[in-house]
């Protein structure tokens, strides 16, 4: 059961935004460009890097720093 999420500086969420699940269901709407993507795509690369070995999380992670600062 996830409680709740918090991305930090990862695409349109700069600063450390915590949203708050509490188990339920979530639905994200919102207008264009609002981070909808973002939020997903955030969710995303968290599962994927938790299923990668240390080296390969590391080149991922370098990878997703790049496209912050950008």
């Amino acid at each position: 059961k996830i409680d709740s999420i918090v991305i930090s500086n990862y695409k349109a969420f700069y600063g450390t935004h915590e949203f708050k699940i509490a188990g339920k269901n979530y639905l994200i709407y919102g207008e264009n460009g609002s981070g909808k993507s973002s939020f997903y795509y955030a969710l995303k690369d968290y599962f994927k890097a938790s299923t990668l070995t240390k080296e390969a999380a590391a080149e991922h992670n370098d990878i997703l720093s790049k496209k912050v600062r950008n």
